[in-house]
Parts: C-alpha cells; structure tokens; sequence
C-alpha cells in the first residue's frame, strides 16, 4: 500500500510541477504538446472519440473485473471525471503500462488532447 501511495504522490507531484513550469499568465484553446510527439487534431475531439479510445485499450483493467478496478471507465461520465489524471498519465507516458497493447499515435493525441482541453464544447449538454 505505502508503494501505491507513493506513486500517487509521485504523479501529483509532477503534474503540479508540470503546470508550474508551463503557466504562462494567459489561456489557450490549443494545449502545447509536452511530450513531443502528442498533438491536437484540426478538429477537437469528442467525448465519444476519447471513449472509444479509452474501451479498447483500458476497460480491460479500468473496470470492476479489472487490475485497476477502483478506477472504471466504462462510461463516458467517469472518464470525464478523471480527464485530468488521463492527461497527466498520457503525457508521461505511464499508460498504458508495458507488455499492454498501446493506441497508436493518432489516437494517443486525441485522447490526450480531449483530456487536456475538455473535448468539443458542444458536447457537454450530450454527455453520458
């Protein structure tokens, strides 16, 4: 438990320090990508689109049955919730863990950038 405990202290740590170093004063509609290769398609995507992305490669283990059962994200009103903490896992790369399949680029950046950005605005009223 201490170990686990210590992970989650160590991932809060570095998106605090994360969003310190990259504060700038202003706001933006674009995210920057800080890990290189992860950027924003022309279009934002939508809750629907990061929920596909999130049932294929991590209900596995983020559902009731699953390793990470504390966390399911079966629907779209739970991945929603944890939007930040999917952000901060994507851009350091610490999901999905190794020996797991991982999305491929085009869908990495979508998730990450519907995490980082809160998805098409139009959405909200359409929810799960």
């Amino acid at each position: 438990m201490a170990k686990r405990e210590l992970s989650c202290l160590a991932l809060l740590l570095g998106c605090v320090l994360s969003a310190c170093a990259g504060h700038s004063g202003g706001s933006s509609t674009q995210p920057e990508a800080t890990a290189g290769e992860l950027s924003c398609p022309a279009q934002a995507p939508r809750v629907a689109d990061a929920q596909a992305v999130v049932g294929k490669y991590c209900v596995t283990c983020h559902s009731p049955s699953g390793q990470a059962s504390e966390y399911d994200f079966r629907s779209a009103a739970a991945i929603t919730a944890h939007r930040r903490n999917i952000e901060a896992k994507l851009r350091l790369g610490a999901m999905p863990p190794p020996g797991v399949p991982k999305p491929n680029e085009a869908e990495r950046s979508a998730l990450w950038c519907w995490a980082k950005t809160g998805g098409a605005p139009s959405e909200y009223s359409h929810a799960e």
